[in-house]
Order: C-alpha cells, then sequence, then structure tokens
C-alpha cells in the first residue's frame, strides 16, 4: 500500500468516521462521519468536523478547524487542545470502566429519561 494510516496519543476518532491511507498526530480530533483520504496529514491539536472531507494529499497545520466538503481550514487556535484533551481523557476511562466490567445497561424506558 502506498499509504498507510498513522494515528498518535490521545486521538478521537468519532463513530462511521473513515480515516483512510492518513497520518493523524497527537491529540487531534476527527468527527462523526468524516473522512480523512490518502495521504493527508492532521497536524496535532486540530479538529475535523462532523461529516467534513479532509481531501487526498491535504496538509491540515497545528490546531486548525477543518469543516465542510470539501473540507476547508476555517481557522486556527490553540485553545481547541484542551476539550480535545478532555474528551480523549473521558473516553479512555469509559474503556478502562467497560473492561473491568462497570458500566450501567439502560432499558427501553431509562432511554426516555435520556
Amino acid at each position: 500500500a502506498k499509504h498507510t494510516v498513522q494515528i498518535g496519543k490521545n486521538v478521537t476518532i468519532g463513530h462511521a468516521a473513515v480515516i483512510h491511507g492518513a497520518c493523524i498526530e497527537d491529540e487531534c480530533l476527527i468527527g462523526i462521519h468524516a473522512t480523512v483520504l490518502n495521504g493527508a496529514h492532521i497536524c496535532s491539536g486540530s479538529i475535523i468536523g462532523a461529516c467534513a472531507l479532509v481531501t487526498e494529499g491535504m496538509i491540515v497545520p497545528t490546531d486548525s478547524l477543518v469543516l465542510g466538503v470539501p473540507g476547508k481550514i476555517m481557522k486556527q487556535n490553540p485553545q481547541f487542545i484542551d476539550p480535545i484533551r478532555e474528551n480523549a481523557t473521558i473516553y479512555q476511562k469509559l474503556s478502562q470502566n467497560h473492561k473491568q466490567g462497570r458500566y450501567e445497561i439502560y432499558g427501553l424506558d431509562d432511554e426516555k429519561n435520556l
């Protein structure tokens, strides 16, 4: 394969997102249903919004927010890193809880109260 997938530390990849032959550096958030294509490089601290399309070979600079189809860099802000870290920490704790059998099971009646 010409392109391999590389995923850094503390990266959150949303439900149904597709990472295909791309590099995702540390502490990024890839939104739900986002697609990152071959040769794309997402630099640290960046957010790829839900349903965004990062096109083949696109370089996303550090601390960027990418939205849309095709994805466009909307802004850069080093403050993105705090919610990204918080999100990664929450998912890491949840995975440990599930691994240890500590999780709640919701029934149909419970869903009405969510």
